[in-house]
């Protein structure tokens, strides 16, 4: 599941139309942020819902994320049941998968690059995280991918290479491995 995967099951439990209305509570566990629980019925089967899409309010704490859950199931005369269910939440951190940089700039002069990054669950890109930038660079984020801008100072040629690193973080705080280059700034060109 993800931001853009949709979480959609159902649980369900069956009964003599007599023991109608079933009431359901949710025991254990806490439903995740984005994910709306729901009950169905058809004839004397009833249904608990899970649908919707997990939130990027949701912080996972690794790759791999277990959510465990008990629904407790209710009829009008007390008695009662219950199921367990587990959701698996798995989200892998984005990758730098291009950096189209020139490899030399020219001090005093506009330098500029984009940086692509792809997650492999289609979460949206939050931010890039640049390190090694010469006095005078920058980067942002603009439609998902990240940006170098700025002139570099004549001082910034002073102190060559600059190795650049920049790594992704996706919606969900995820921060992938760092790609770097190698920035040379020349007074001339």
């Amino acid at each position: 599941a993800s931001s853009t995967n949709p979480v959609n099951f159902a649980i369900k439990a069956k009964d003599d139309l007599l023991h109608f209305p079933l009431n359901y509570s949710l025991a254990e566990g806490t439903m995740l942020a984005g994910l709306a629980q729901n009950t169905s019925a058809s004839g004397n089967i009833f249904s608990y819902l899970v649908t919707g899409f997990l939130s990027p309010l949701n912080v996972f704490g690794a790759v791999e994320n277990v959510y465990n859950f008990v629904i407790k199931i209710r009829d009008k005369y007390n008695a009662e049941s219950s199921a367990s269910f587990a959701l698996t939440v798995i989200n892998h951190p984005p990758e730098i998968k291009t950096i189209s940089c020139p490899k030399v700039a020219r001090a005093n002069k506009p330098y500029g690059c984009v940086i692509d990054a792809v997650d492999q669950e289609k979460n949206n890109i939050k931010s890039f995280n640049f390190s090694g930038l010469p006095d005078g660079l920058s980067g942002s984020v603009a439609n998902n991918q990240g940006v170098i801008s700025g002139s570099p100072s004549l001082s910034a040629a002073n102190a060559n290479p600059y190795n650049i690193s920049v790594s992704a973080t996706d919606e969900f705080g995820f921060i992938g491995s760092a790609a770097s280059y190698n920035l040379k700034i020349n007074t001339w060109c």
